[in-house]
């Protein structure tokens, strides 16, 4: 990839989280995006493309472009690449807490309207992948995820955050070359 290329993608620019993972792949390809210190989830950054990509097109095979799904996984890093695999197929994720009580993620999945229900990445893994074709391009200002609030002053609530808003705060330098930091 050319410098201009990396660039460009360090300033952002048609970015949204369904792309997110392809492109830090583009960028780091095998190095080590995460080791978990207990042993557990480990994956480099082509993995993990791979899998968002892989885990997009059983999200896509359960339910429609725009539509909810509720990831009542376990918080860490397969929520977060779940999150990233909804985006590709143009869903809306609306991750739950893992320690939340039933009762509290059967409401989130009501009020969001929820078409799908993902308790394990395992329920939407075994597809072929999604790849470019299929993948439903969203722009920086479209709604990404819905995120609910603890509720403690009543029912939770969710709050619609754009794939600006939960990519602004991401040091976009991760997407350069060591070298280039």
């Amino acid at each position: 990839m050319w410098l201009l290329d990396r660039l460009d993608l360090a300033l952002g620019r048609g970015l949204t989280l369904g792309v997110l993972a392809d492109r830090l792949a583009e960028v780091h390809g095998d190095r080590p995006l995460v080791q978990e210190a207990d042993g557990g989830f480990r994956s480099t950054f082509a993995q993990a493309a791979d899998r968002v990509d892989r885990w997009a097109a059983g999200v896509a095979a359960g339910s429609a472009p725009g539509d909810r799904v509720v990831l009542a996984t376990g918080n860490g890093y397969e929520q977060f690449l779940l999150t990233l695999a909804v985006a590709r197929a143009g869903r809306i994720a609306a991750p739950v807490n893992g320690q939340m009580a039933p009762a509290e993620v059967d409401h989130v999945i009501a009020d969001s309207g929820a078409i799908l229900v993902v308790r394990a990445a395992d329920e939407v893994d075994g597809h072929p992948p999604l790849g470019d074709d299929l993948a439903v391009a969203a722009e920086p200002d479209d709604v990404a995820a819905l995120f609910y609030t603890s509720g403690t002053t009543g029912k939770p609530k969710g709050a619609r955050l754009t794939h600006r808003a939960l990519l602004g705060g991401m040091p976009l330098t991760s997407l350069l070359p060591s070298h280039l930091r």
